[in-house]
């Protein structure tokens, strides 16, 4: 491997759950003048095996070209966040395990647990109601452990941050709560300047909010991209390629998604998830020294 190359992989990954931000965060730190972070958000690299198949020169090549100018180096995927048993070995495996870092954006669990349920259903990607899709989660998972619904499942950080500290130190990571990309803001991207190495007396810009709360204007269009037929995909990637078809088809999605306000969760259904999360809850606050006792009931 080349040295532009070698000093091109990434030195810090987002591990936010979906739905909890790194969207937003992702932009964010885009903006600092010694942070390079991909142009499409989501490689997937360390998670998809196809993609993993490809090889570190493929990954390099295609998501740091000219990253080599920046001392911090990163990418947000929130799949890596939920499957540490593949993609933490892989990273070990790779140019810059030493010194790799990672930015763990949290939210309260069932409100992230409400707003993926309100994602899919906006992508006319789920048809049960949230109550069903909970009760039959573990089922669906079985059943095709790649079907975006764990809901439930994606919430337990608890779980995820043990498993990612038997992999690597803890004082890599740093954890974000969503509460302060709100409130916060500028403190938290302080902080995480901060644990990067790079200078914390930077004037940020609060971006605009993304993947916000809506409905399609074209259910059938919402439907289409969910699911483009498998020649139109593959032509597409032969002229376009990969990185250009998913930008395209994620522009047409929020050009086809109309605001509305977000629908309340029901009562019931957010206390009996609260009960189930309150085990992991309680492991989360050992782990990392401090309070969530906001998320339990």
């Amino acid at each position: 491997m080349s040295d532009h190359k070698h000093n091109s992989f990434p030195n810090f990954f987002i591990l936010g759950a979906a739905k909890a931000g790194t969207t937003s965060l992702h932009g964010m730190l885009t903006q600092h003048p010694e942070i390079f972070m991909t142009r499409n958000k989501e490689t997937q690299f360390f998670f998809n095996d196809n993609e993993y198949a490809l090889g570190i020169n493929h990954y390099l090549t295609t998501n740091f070209s000219g990253a080599w100018r920046y001392p911090v180096r990163g990418e947000a995927s929130p799949s890596y966040f939920h499957a540490p048993e593949r993609v933490a070995p892989r990273l070990l495996d790779s140019p810059g395990r030493d010194e790799m870092k990672f930015v763990v954006v949290l939210r309260d669990p069932v409100q992230r647990a409400w707003s993926h349920y309100l994602h899919r259903v906006r992508l006319c990607a789920e048809p049960c109601t949230f109550e069903d899709a909970i009760a039959c989660e573990e089922k669906r998972l079985r059943n095709d452990p790649h079907l975006w619904v764990g809901y439930y499942r994606d919430g337990l950080y608890g779980k995820l941050l043990n498993e990612w500290f038997e992999y690597f130190p803890r004082d890599r990571f740093v954890i974000v709560r969503y509460e302060s990309m709100v409130s916060e803001w500028q403190a938290m991207l302080n902080n995480i300047a901060t644990h990067l190495g790079v200078s914390a007396d930077y004037s940020w810009n609060k971006l605009e909010e993304k993947n916000v709360a809506g409905v399609p204007r074209s259910k059938w269009l919402m439907r289409f991209l969910a699911d483009i037929p498998a020649p139109l995909k593959n032509a597409g990637k032969l002229f376009l390629g990969r990185d250009q078809i998913v930008h395209y088809r994620e522009l047409v999605r929020r050009l086809n998604t109309k605001r509305s306000a977000k629908p309340a969760l029901n009562p019931e259904v957010e206390r009996m998830l609260r009960g189930r999360y309150e085990e992991d809850i309680t492991t989360l606050e050992r782990l990392l020294g401090a309070d969530f006792s906001a998320w339990k009931l």
